[in-house]
């Protein structure tokens, strides 16, 4: 006799293929996120209108 798997799980097994394929690959977190560019941080203290982020730190 033929059963069909559950739905319990094969949204598990579904779930865990998705994530293994579709995760960065370990390492590439931290390349991507060490901080904000020179840019940003002019554009950010333009908008807030501190002239520097020491300026800031000390506004707050």
């Amino acid at each position: 006799m033929n059963v069909a798997p559950s739905t319990e799980h094969s949204s598990t097994v579904h779930s865990s293929t998705l994530w293994r394929t579709a995760r960065p690959a370990a390492g590439s977190f931290c390349a991507r996120h060490v901080g904000p560019r020179d840019g940003e941080v002019a554009a950010m203290l333009e908008a807030v209108g501190a002239p520097s982020l020491d300026a800031l730190m000390e506004q707050t």
